[in-house]
């Protein structure tokens, strides 16, 4: 299936006869799950779909004439917002950690039964997992670190979206100039 993706997606962009005429074309996709309701508490691991396509398309575009595209995507969330009444649901702890080609989600038991707590055991794990950046690398990640070793706040759902975004925006940006700087590709950004 995903190598029929890619080539759908290859072919229609290299035919495409406008591409010379737009100043930017972006490939923005995400397999971010829709709900936390998905996800299996515990720690879970989820594929990075659109950025694996992206890879791919880029490698594959790399022998060609054909500009590569930019990438984007919505971070660690769904573009489509679920309208639900916030007084009836009952949240789960979750940190939505970034990496190299998926994401890390830690779950625990919804905060209003209990507590914010939880998070510093999340942190815990997620800081003593070979998947944890440093805690220099964002202040996201400092954000983790301080939580886990006690010296900082549980914090609140939105404040762990913010976390857990700022994660995400500074690996991806690394992500994104490691990856021109070592295939050899010529950046869309330059």
């Amino acid at each position: 299936m995903g190598n029929f993706i890619c080539n759908f997606v290859l072919f229609n962009y290299a035919t495409n006869t406008y591409l010379d005429q737009w100043s930017t074309f972006t490939i923005l996709g995400t397999s971010f799950p829709s709900s936390m309701g998905e996800v299996k508490l515990g720690v879970s691991i989820i594929q990075r779909y659109e950025w694996l396509l992206y890879l791919l398309i880029n490698e594959l575009l790399s022998v060609t004439d054909v500009r590569i595209p930019t990438f984007g995507d919505y971070a660690i969330s769904q573009p489509k917002v679920l309208q639900l009444d916030m007084r009836l649901v009952k949240p789960s702890a979750t940190i939505r950690y970034t990496i190299d080609k998926a994401w890390i989600i830690l779950k625990g038991p919804n905060v209003r039964d209990n507590g914010f707590e939880q998070y510093q055991e999340h942190c815990k794990k997620l800081v003593k997992s070979s998947y944890f950046c440093d805690p220099g690398f964002s202040e996201g990640d400092n954000y983790i670190a301080a939580c886990a070793n006690g010296t900082g706040s549980t914090g609140s759902l939105t404040v762990w979206r913010r976390v857990g975004t700022n994660h995400h925006i500074e690996k991806l940006v690394y992500d994104i100039s490691n990856f021109f700087d070592s295939s050899g590709i010529h950046s869309p950004f330059s």
